[in-house]
């Protein structure tokens, strides 16, 4: 099942803006979009068969995996449901309703910027991807016995240089 993945239905129905009553679990949880998913999984890498570690990791108890492990199960779930939002995305403009009514209220909902949609989906599966392809060769690496650091979060971010004080002339301390 897709559920295996990942994380929930609701995580998918989060990354396209969607409530539960415009996108059923049992839609997303078809079975071509698991199919599609491995399918994606499989081909992620050129060397290293993604959906098979994500298999071995996923067959631990969860006390027994290693910080990589644990790291590359929770990778494989982000890129999933990113993946699984990006291929419901084409259908998005016939399983969205434009006005919901029950029997007490109604709710209109405005039109929803697909391309914005699009944009940000195609974004956090970038950035999904990327990571994702870093934590596998961490967890080859550990299963060879090689010892690979764990990478710096900080690397992403600018570090500001020191400004030369005005008076001295010397970097400011």
């Amino acid at each position: 099942m897709i559920t295996n993945y990942i994380p929930d239905a609701a995580s998918v129905r989060a990354l396209l803006g969607l409530d539960s009553s415009e996108l059923p679990d049992t839609q997303i949880e078809l079975p071509i979009f698991e199919l599609a998913l491995k399918a994606e999984l499989r081909t992620l890498s050129s060397t290293e068969d993604v959906l098979q570690l994500f298999e071995e990791v996923q067959s631990k108890p969860e006390a027994d995996r290693t910080y990589k492990e644990r790291t590359l199960f929770e990778s494989v779930q982000v890129f999933s449901a990113y993946a699984v939002a990006s291929m419901l995305l084409t259908a998005l403009t016939q399983i969205i309703n434009k006005t919901e009514t029950d029997s007490k209220a109604s709710f209109t909902r405005p039109d929803i910027n697909l391309e914005m949609v699009r944009d940000s989906l195609v974004q956090g599966k970038t950035i999904a991807t990327s990571r994702l392809a870093t934590v596998v060769q961490d967890v080859v690496a550990e299963q060879a016995g090689e010892d690979r650091p764990v990478p710096n979060s900080f690397l992403g971010f600018r570090v500001a240089t020191l400004m030369p004080d005005p008076v001295v002339g010397d970097e400011a301390l």
